[in-house]
């Protein structure tokens, strides 16, 4: 739904303040003439120039609404501003500060304007625009918190989704570093033992010390028997020894 911001003429609330307000400054009037002629550029500067000769609240307003008829909100809120702040005269604020709200309002500044607009209606409680424009204000600005609160809520949402997908990646990455772990302790380190040529020399080694160990257990077993047939033979040499000196 497009809503178009209520707004009374700048032109006529200019005319209301212009007509008594610093008649005699040629300034003044040359800008009046100008802000009639739609030359809001030329009025702003002889506005200026007013202003340069004498501060007065109601130049300040002047200079708003010229500024505002040229889009530069920014400027003209300060302009409506320092007229509220250094003006007594109700009639002038409630116009200002209406102003001001629209100025906020174009802006997008929607809780601002609102407080503006209030301010206004303080002073014309029965100023209809500027009870509409508070209204829309208010409409607004809570249009502009459920924007920015669905912004965040799919901004909170994506990030969720990302921090979804890293956890999901960094657990892969964990469990596939845990495979590898596990498939290492399950495989003996290499040494070089099952180098077949290495095995190969370490069996022949081992029979060959085998085989002199046997060799010398052999030789042992023999020496054993040879001095048994020994010890023997001589027992029976004795033994005819003897035998044979009996004999005799």
């Amino acid at each position: 739904m497009t809503i178009k911001l209520v707004y009374i003429s700048v032109i006529l609330t200019f005319f209301s303040v212009g007509i008594y307000a610093q008649s005699g400054n040629k300034a003044f009037r040359d800008a009046q003439k100008n802000y009639l002629q739609e030359k809001y550029a030329e009025a702003e500067n002889n506005y200026r120039k007013s202003l340069e000769k004498k501060a007065d609240p109601r130049t300040n307003y002047n200079l708003g609404n010229s500024l505002y008829q040229q889009k530069r909100f920014d400027e003209a809120s300060e302009q409506f501003k320092k007229s509220i702040q250094n003006s007594k005269d109700k009639n002038l604020n409630g116009k200002a500060w209406y102003n001001l709200g629209n100025s906020l309002f174009n802006q997008e500044k929607y809780d601002e304007s609102i407080h503006a607009y209030k301010q206004a209606l303080k002073n014309y409680p029965n100023h209809q625009n500027a009870r509409k424009n508070l209204n829309l204000a208010k409409e607004m600005l809570r249009q502009k918190q459920q924007d920015q609160q669905d912004k965040n809520d799919q901004q909170d949402t994506q990030q969720k989704k990302e921090q979804d997908k890293q956890d999901k990646n960094d657990q892969k990455n964990q469990d596939q570093k845990n495979q590898e772990n596990k498939k290492d302790t399950q495989t003996p380190q290499y040494d070089g033992s099952d180098n077949p040529e290495k095995k190969k020399d370490q069996t022949d080694e081992s029979k060959e010390k085998k085989s002199r160990l046997d060799k010398n257990e052999l030789n042992k077993i023999l020496n054993l028997i040879d001095d048994e047939d020994k010890n023997a033979q001589k027992k029976v040499r004795k033994g005819r020894d003897i035998k044979s000196k009996n004999d005799w």
